[in-house]
């Protein structure tokens, strides 16, 4: 089984045979967690909204999903694709009782 590490000092990717990819490491893999910013943005929300979303601290709104390591919260772009799907099929069934 080959995989790819992404070096810092060069941007490049070297497969686990320590040879180097001729490829950006950017093209290699797609980043699967998201920062609180990055997630705030991606939603179009200011992020101090957001922080009160994932504390589940708006009401009416499941607490958003999260991963966390150490302190830091990270966020998965499938997950929020899924929670905002969430959000949306409550919304539409609120509207649709009323």
């Amino acid at each position: 089984m080959t995989f790819s590490t992404v070096l810092p000092s060069h941007g490049y990717a070297v497969s686990g045979d320590g040879r180097q990819d001729s490829a950006p490491a950017a093209q290699l893999f797609k980043r699967r967690l998201l920062t609180a910013k990055e997630a705030s943005e991606f939603l179009g929300v200011r992020r101090i909204t957001f922080y009160r979303a994932v504390a589940g601290k708006i009401p009416g709104l499941p607490p958003v999903p999260c991963v966390r390591i150490g302190r830091r919260q990270y966020f998965r772009l499938e997950s929020l694709e899924r929670w905002l799907a969430e959000v949306e099929q409550r919304c539409n069934e609120a509207h649709s009782k009323s």
